[in-house]
């Protein structure tokens, strides 16, 4: 008895610490991935960009509002993988407590997103991101995710794939 519960022990401190290892690389690898982004607090730049609709979106729409912008390419695997978490998170929020914009980057045309957005059955806005959008929200991959808070100040950045409680947590 006393021999299991030594191996139990000492299987229970191994995977506290490969948990503990595994958390610190996570925060490691984010804080790197994210290090060269509009810094936190920092004023978001304003943009008016058109929907695929047709209709023209700024951020300065949504003042006194909270906006997750989720920056994608249509060739991006890990968007195609992530992407569908954008219409989860609109269930989980409401239009009035979060606006959620899907912007596109890196795309040969408008059709080219219009496909991608079927293919992923898309419902939230999506964005026809401009030339001048990477180097204004400093974007060196995709997905990049940034939340702006309702005085228009940046309050989460990620890069790379974010999970539906992920995005829900940052979108508080």
């Amino acid at each position: 008895m006393n021999r299991l519960r030594h191996i139990l022990r000492t299987q229970w401190k191994r995977l506290t610490r490969d948990l503990v290892l595994l958390l610190v690389i996570w925060a490691g690898v984010s804080w790197w991935q994210t290090r060269d982004l509009l810094p936190s607090r920092a004023l978001a730049l304003d943009w008016s960009l058109p929907q695929l609709s047709g209709e023209q979106k700024a951020l300065s729409d949504h003042q006194g509002q909270r906006v997750l912008l989720y920056f994608f390419a249509p060739w991006c695997s890990v968007c195609a993988l992530n992407i569908g978490n954008l219409d989860w998170l609109r269930q989980l929020r409401s239009e009035e407590a979060l606006a959620i914009y899907a912007v596109a980057l890196d795309y040969r045309d408008s059709g080219e997103v219009e496909r991608y957005v079927e293919k992923h059955d898309l419902d939230v806005p999506v964005l026809l991101g401009d030339s001048a959008m990477p180097s204004r929200y400093r974007i060196q991959a995709f997905p990049t995710v940034y939340v702006i808070d309702s005085s228009g100040f940046v309050d989460q950045t990620s890069v790379g794939y974010v999970p539906l409680l992920g995005l829900w947590w940052r979108s508080l």
